[in-house]
């Protein structure tokens, strides 16, 4: 639904946009001002319709995908991915018996006050019937990782690595829904 809600006011931007840059080519600049006025209004005015979406009530959502299935009845599985960025809580000092490494020793650029930033994601999984009314089984799953954890020394994405992360957490999250 958020693609759909994102789609609409974007084409309807786009499509005001136009019609202004139009209707200014055509009519003299002295005669189009009010119109064109009017357009780029509307333009700013959907465009932050748009952000007041994606931020408040989108949110952090990345993916909502539903499935129904026919076992016995109908039931419907509900997934659901959102993810932000975070940094790390410092962590007390270790203890003086323990041995520790400098931080620059994992990341180079790092000082003593730097932690870079994590990737935080979190999965729920809902599995319900009677149109939603019953629920069956639910689970949610959290885990963040170092962005450094998924690229490489060039600064490319290891692909591989950041999709075997997702997917692990794809499994635990729908074998710890079925065990509950």
């Amino acid at each position: 639904m958020h693609t759909d809600v994102r789609l609409g006011l974007g084409w309807v931007a786009v499509l005001v946009a136009a019609a202004t840059g139009l209707y200014s080519w055509k009519i003299s600049f002295q005669e189009s001002r009010f119109g064109v006025f009017i357009g780029v209004t509307l333009y700013a005015l959907l465009s932050a319709i748009q952000m007041g979406y994606i931020y408040f009530i989108e949110g952090d959502t990345v993916f909502v995908g539903k499935r129904k299935t026919l076992d016995k009845r109908i039931q419907t599985e509900r997934l659901t991915a959102s993810s932000k960025t975070t940094r790390p809580k410092p962590q007390s000092p270790a203890p003086a018996t323990a041995p520790t490494l400098p931080l620059s020793t994992f990341y180079p650029r790092a000082t003593s006050t730097y932690l870079p930033p994590h990737y935080h994601l979190t999965v729920n999984y809902a599995l319900t019937v009677s149109g939603g009314k019953a629920l069956i089984r639910a689970n949610k799953v959290e885990d963040e990782r170092c962005y450094a954890d998924f690229f490489d020394s060039k600064g490319n994405l290891d692909e591989a690595r950041f999709v075997a992360w997702v997917s692990a957490m794809l499994e635990k999250v729908e074998d710890e829904g079925k065990s509950q």
